[in-house]
Order: structure tokens, then C-alpha cells, then sequence
């Protein structure tokens, strides 16, 4: 049975994910992300009746501005005036693995400060295409071991709206997992792909 939550997001809560199940924990933090336009309806499997109790979310709302470029998928944003970059380190199975954002701006003036960050730096200020993004996101911790985290998003980008999930940890097989239990093996994409795609670049 389909329950409506928030926005266009429906729960589909007859058959709830076991909880409890176990992974090895990875220094990489995975991604599966998941964007679909204002007209639809998006149907999650596999949530009980906990997950329809919005006080058990945290409700952040953020005013970015990506940093897209043309010949190169950096993931790159200003963020209350930080321009962070967040490296992708390994990808399989269209999702992605990440390390921790870095500021580029600081880690750009160390001393000790790598070649490569002081070149990006470089090309963002010389090629850098800016995007804003306004973002109301949800989030809840799912009961798996690592941690996984929901996020449950609405965009407004370029005057359209757009819905997001994003399903994130530091354990490849269970994101993998959860990703084909709660969305039913449709394909994820990562910000800067989707992105990319309305700016022509």
C-alpha cells in the first residue's frame, strides 16, 4: 500500500526492508543518487510507518552555487561563502565514492598544498560555468551497520523544480542493496551529470 509522505515522495510500506543487516565499513563514502522533474510521483519501497513521522528527519535548507566544467566532472560548490570540492575517488554500478570536501580555497595557500588543487583552483576561476541550486533536504538514519543515510530532497533550479534521493554510507554492497530494494533498479546519476545537462555542457 502507497502512503503519501511529503512533497511528490510516496512510501510504499507493505514489505519493509529487514533491518539490522551488517557490512564491512570502507574509508570511501558511497553515493546513490536519484533527481526526477516536478510532475512525478515518486514511489520508495520498502519503508514502514516509521519513516512517514517527519519529526524523525533533519531539515536543512542550503543556497549553493556549482562550479561546472565543460572537459572535466569535479564536483565543486560555494557553500556560505566556502568553495568546496569533493573528490570522487572510485564509481561502479553508477554510484559513486567519495572522499571528505575539501576547501579549496585554504588547502590551495598551504605550503605543502598539492599541484594538482592549486591547478583546479586554477580552471574554476578561469572555465567555471556557475549554477545556483536552492535545496530543502530531508534526512533520516536507516538501521543498518554502517550507517546509512536517506536523503529526501526538492530542487528549484533555473526557475523548475526537481526531487531528489540519495542514499549514502560508507559500505558499497549495502547502498548497492538498498539502492535496487527502494527504487527498483532504476539507474542513480550524480549531481554534476544532471547538472551538466542544463547547461548544455
Amino acid at each position: 500500500m502507497n502512503k503519501r509522505f511529503i512533497w511528490n515522495f510516496e512510501f510504499e510500506t507493505s514489505h519493509p526492508l529487514s533491518q539490522g543487516i551488517e557490512g564491512e565499513k570502507e574509508h570511501i563514502r558511497w553515493e546513490s543518487r536519484f533527481f526526477w522533474p516536478e510532475t512525478s510521483i515518486i514511489k520508495l519501497q520498502g519503508l514502514n510507518e516509521r519513516f512517514l513521522n517527519i519529526s524523525d528527519y533533519k531539515i536543512k535548507q542550503h543556497s549553493d552555487t556549482y562550479i561546472l566544467l565543460a572537459d572535466h566532472h569535479y564536483n565543486i560548490k560555494w557553500r556560505r561563502g566556502t568553495l568546496l570540492y569533493k573528490p570522487l575517488l572510485e564509481q561502479k554500478d553508477h554510484i559513486y565514492g567519495f572522499d571528505k570536501k575539501i576547501d579549496l580555497d585554504e588547502s590551495a595557500k598551504e605550503v605543502q598544498a598539492e599541484n594538482e588543487r592549486i591547478k583546479l583552483l586554477r580552471l574554476v576561476q578561469k572555465e567555471g560555468r556557475r549554477l545556483d541550486v536552492e535545496k530543502e533536504t530531508l534526512t533520516c538514519k536507516l538501521r543498518f551497520e554502517p550507517g546509512i543515510k536517506l536523503e529526501l530532497a526538492r530542487l528549484s533550479i533555473k526557475n523548475h523544480i526537481y526531487f531528489s534521493v540519495c542514499l549514502s554510507g560508507r559500505c558499497f554492497p549495502l547502498i548497492q542493496s538498498l539502492s535496487k530494494r527502494l527504487l527498483n533498479e532504476q539507474k542513480s546519476c550524480d549531481y554534476v551529470s544532471f547538472l551538466k545537462q542544463m547547461m548544455d555542457l
